[in-house]
């Protein structure tokens, strides 16, 4: 449940980067603040509080870097607005959907910068 929290508040996030890097740092130190409190025994209700920002954090974490390597398959910006010539191959029949049709294409050659996807 706090693990679907984390992702559901990272899904309003929107500088990727920094909050990526700051669920990292949290996860760490979580870690290393549940290892002691492990070690001192102290009290169970600190060790629930903690556990809790640990898996709210790894909630977060997940979500942005899924969502991290989603972005970085999109065109560059420095490719954004240019006209591009791209050869491949047609692999697949079209589809229709409700808002769109699509087929599937295989690219073979593209200018540098430009990754098939």
């Amino acid at each position: 449940m706090l693990i679907c929290a984390g992702i559901v508040s990272a899904t309003f996030v929107a500088d990727f980067s920094f909050v990526l890097a700051l669920s990292q740092i949290c996860i760490v130190v979580l870690l290393i603040s549940l290892l002691l409190i492990e070690l001192s025994r102290a009290v169970n209700f600190l060790r629930r509080v903690v556990i809790g920002l640990l898996l709210v954090s790894l909630g977060v974490f997940w979500h942005l870097s899924w969502a991290n390597n989603r972005l970085s398959e999109r065109l560059p910006e420095t490719l954004e607005g240019e006209t591009l010539q791209v050869e491949g191959v047609v692999i697949g029949l079209p589809e229709r959907s409700l808002i769109a049709q699509q087929f599937q294409f295989q690219i073979l050659h593209a200018p540098s910068g430009f990754f098939p996807r």
